[in-house]
């Protein structure tokens, strides 16, 4: 037994142990040789209409722009579909000149000719400063679901 539970947090345990199993908050499969690979986290995936967004995958496709130093996508409530995406871009070079329709338009596309059409992120927010980690260098989630529900409400 790797742990038995979460200390004084009789909350958490129920919510992570089930049958005794730790549920890890991690999605992935299996595949017939035995490698389990790992999707994205639980928490971090999006259900937009009924399809399910992994928010790394598009976050890996969008490493591989030039003007992307890093970027996160997180969930914001949306009446019709449950949720939309809205994806946090720190920028770099080029797109630091661009204007933020210039860029988002580029982007899209960019994103358009790799991934399935609901994957394409809905909304953009764009800057030069790092995205929010916490003092482990996690990058906090939670902090741009709350920047998103603020820019929503503006």
């Amino acid at each position: 037994m790797v742990v038995k539970g979460y200390w004084a947090r009789p909350d958490a345990n129920a919510e992570n142990f089930v049958s005794g199993f730790w549920r890890s908050g991690d999605i992935g499969s299996m595949d017939e040789a035995g490698y389990v690979k790992v999707f994205d986290r639980r928490k971090d995936m999006i259900n937009r209409g009924g399809y399910k967004i992994f928010s790394a995958e598009v976050e890996s496709e969008l490493s591989f722009h030039p003007w992307v130093s890093e970027s996160a996508i997180v969930s914001r409530p949306c009446p019709v579909l449950g949720e939309r995406t809205h994806c946090f871009v720190m920028l770099k070079g080029e797109g630091l000149e661009k204007t933020e329709d210039e860029v988002a338009a580029t982007l899209k596309s960019f994103l358009a000719a790799r991934l399935s059409d609901y994957k394409v992120p809905d909304y953009f927010t764009f800057g030069a400063d790092p995205l929010p980690r916490n003092a482990n260098g996690k990058l906090l989630k939670r902090d741009l679901r709350d920047r998103a529900l603020a820019e929503a409400a503006a």
